[in-house]
């Protein structure tokens, strides 16, 4: 059976040669239902040595049989080779005394533990037993068994190979496969739309045509060393590049790699998903962000203005006229002039206070020098009140930012350090505002152990990252 392409040739190949082997006149097979296990189903296989046969093909093909009926069903019943000298009990006796045959063999083809078709032989004359031949065809069957287990995983993997090119050829991303010279040996439909190549001008072209000029060189020396030692120089999983359309446009994508083995070849496999919506719903975000962060400087803005013009106006008449109540302490007795000069001392602590807070609600230095100053500030200021030390780093060449960036990093540094003092058991804090921080510009530290970072990003939001630890009491 070497070379034979599926399970029906491997059946009628299987077939011929007993016949010719044992000169039996009939050679048969039945298949085990696939759609309903209980029943056989007569294959189309036959061996017919001799004419005469062709009613007994016949009547065999017309009737249906369950795996418990006829001579099929009494070998599933014995699980192993049967010979059969009497034919006159079976559902085809009538037809096959006509025929002229006397005597039946038969066996199972099984697939692991379960059998899946059987092999039924019919010969002129009596034939005796031969416990040989039985061992020769349980050896035959198991043969035909690996030919149905082949032919099952190959319909397995057309299926999956079929759910794939559904899937592919469906779905809105993009799907490369390149080889390990990095030409395209696959691209799915929305590849074409989503680059506007027409799909016979990808296959065959390398994938660099998909990127911009700036990511080639880069790109190839990367897939090089990666096809040579195999290591690679950035996640792979969902990772977000600059591709480029047919017609030099760039756009953003989100790229998932995958790396397979075929015939001792490479080939890789990209899903790209186009992001520019993505990317255009955070930047409206981040300009939302902005502008929330705006509004409410300005609310900041007032609230100081009224409480340093307003409140600090009215402070400043009572301490006037305490003023003038001390400048008459002689008439008082010695509990109203100690209350007279307590009040006094409220009042400019009170004063003090509402100095300070209008100014943390809206820092003028912060407009005027700019967010080094404000932040030095602040933190001498922070320190003094809450009795913690803060190591302030900035950089000597620290230069201006923009308006909206300063003024989101020094409500950030507010905000951390306010969580520092009001949880000091904290063991790890992130503000609201923050991500991942990619590059240190301004550095914090508390004396127990605290420390703040905050990059300066280049697109349009600052990060931070904000970390303590063990704390305890501050």
């Amino acid at each position: 059976m070497a070379g034979v392409g599926s399970t029906e040739d491997s059946i009628k190949a299987t077939l011929e040669a007993v016949c010719d082997f044992a000169d039996w006149s009939v050679g048969h097979s039945y298949l085990i239902d696939q759609n309903d296990g209980s029943k056989f189903v007569s294959s189309t296989q036959w061996v017919l040595k001799r004419p005469g046969l062709e009613n007994f093909k016949k009547a065999t093909e017309e009737t249906e049989l369950r795996i418990t009926e006829g001579f099929p069903g009494i070998i599933v019943a014995a699980g192993k080779p049967v010979w059969l000298t009497d034919l006159s009990d079976l559902p085809r006796s009538e037809s096959a005394i006509v025929a002229g045959l006397k005597f039946g063999f038969g066996f199972p083809v099984r697939v692991g533990p379960d059998i899946v078709a059987i092999l039924e032989f019919f010969s002129d004359s009596a034939f005796r037993p031969d416990e040989n031949l039985e061992n020769l065809m349980v050896q035959v069957g198991t043969l035909l068994g690996r030919a149905f287990e082949r032919k099952k995983a190959e319909d397995i993997l057309l299926q999956s190979e079929e759910r794939y090119r559904i899937l592919a050829e469906t779905v809105s991303d993009a799907i490369v496969t390149i080889d390990e010279r990095g030409d395209m040996v696959y691209a799915n439909p929305s590849t074409t739309v989503m680059f506007g190549h027409a799909a016979p001008e990808l296959i065959g072209r390398n994938v660099t045509i998909l990127m911009p000029d700036s990511l080639r060189r880069l790109h190839n020396q990367a897939f090089a060393r990666h096809v040579r030692t195999g290591q690679r120089h950035m996640s792979w999983d969902r990772v977000e590049l600059t591709a480029q359309h047919h017609g030099g446009k760039a756009f953003p994508i989100e790229l998932s790699l995958a790396e397979s083995k075929v015939g001792g070849r490479k080939f890789f496999t990209g899903i790209i998903r186009d992001v520019t919506e993505r990317k255009n719903a955070e930047a409206e975000l981040h300009k939302l962000s902005a502008q929330l962060l705006r509004l409410q400087d300005e609310e900041r803005r007032k609230i100081a203005r009224e409480l340093h013009d307003s409140v600090g106006q009215l402070l400043a008449a009572i301490s006037m006229n305490i003023g003038v109540v001390q400048s008459q302490s002689r008439n008082l007795d010695s509990r109203g002039a100690r209350a007279v000069a307590e009040n006094a001392q409220l009042v400019r602590q009170v004063s003090d206070e509402i100095r300070t807070l209008s100014h943390l609600l809206h820092p003028p230095l912060l407009e005027i020098a700019g967010l080094d100053s404000a932040l030095r500030w602040y933190v001498d200021g922070f320190s003094e009140r809450s009795k913690i030390r803060v190591d302030l780093e900035i950089p000597p060449d620290f230069q201006r930012l923009e308006q909206e960036k300063e003024l989101a990093i020094f409500r950030i540094v507010q905000e951390c350090l306010t969580i520092f003092i009001d949880t000091p058991e904290v063991t790890e804090r992130q503000s609201p505002y923050a991500s991942r921080t990619v590059a240190s510009s301004l550095k914090f530290k508390t004396m127990a152990g605290a420390s703040l970072r905050i990059n300066e990003q280049r697109l349009q939001s600052p990060e931070v990252e904000w970390v303590s630890q063990a704390c305890g009491n501050a």
